[in-house]
């Protein structure tokens, strides 16, 4: 399995080891130096992540390759300037990086325009994301769908200032009746058959999403 380690710059979350309330804090790679990372004080928000020294953490990041974690105990601040201070965790072995299935990632809320068709239907239909992951979304629409139904979705998603256009078939798991004034449904829907190239760009744009929505709150 090849990893693709993290670099200087590279955008990570971070949770407690033992947090069952898995919150995610935001954070950036700034110097790798004698088998120590600095990042920048992990923030959640207006919220920064406070640590006891030998601290558990879990990193997650997202290269070209796929989606990585590893371990690292807090090993202590440095004070780069006098109002400049960095987190010092330990650098893992390259065997203690794992890649991460990418359908694990968590589904982050986001609205985006969603165009789909019916199998044996040629009628276009229109719908909109309630979130979204590597492995599935949940589609808020005027149809009620019928569960293991398959459908062809279409939508464009921004990653860095470049539009791309997606396509895929996705299967409904559930539908449910959210407001029955509007007749609106949400369905969720998982992913068939989807490229490993169209999993890791989903799942890129998916952290990215988590990141600048952990940066807002």
């Amino acid at each position: 399995m090849a990893v693709e380690k993290y670099k200087l710059g590279q955008k990570i979350t971070v949770t407690r080891v033992n947090d069952h309330k898995d919150e995610h804090f935001y954070s950036t790679i700034q110097n790798v130096t004698n088998g120590e990372i600095y990042i920048d004080i992990p923030y959640q928000g207006d919220t920064p992540l406070v640590l006891t020294h030998h601290e558990q953490i879990n990193v997650k990041y997202v290269s070209q390759n796929g989606a990585f974690t590893f371990t690292a105990s807090f090993l202590g601040v440095h004070k780069e300037t006098e109002v400049l201070n960095f987190y010092r965790i330990g650098a893992p072995a390259e065997q203690d990086i794992k890649k991460i299935q990418l359908r694990e990632f968590v589904r982050v809320p986001m609205m985006l325009d969603v165009e789909y068709y019916l199998q044996g239907d040629e009628t276009k239909y229109k719908g909109t994301t309630v979130d979204l992951s590597a492995g599935g979304m949940r589609l808020a629409s005027k149809n009620e769908l019928q569960k293991n139904q398959v459908l062809d979705l279409y939508f464009t998603i921004n990653k860095k200032n470049r539009v791309t256009d997606i396509s895929l078939k996705g299967q409904v798991v559930r539908c449910e009746l959210i407001d029955q004034q509007m007749n609106l449904y949400h369905a969720g829907l998982k992913f068939l058959n989807i490229t490993r190239w169209l999993e890791e760009t989903l799942v890129s744009f998916v952290f990215e999403k988590q990141i600048d929505q952990l940066r807002k709150r």
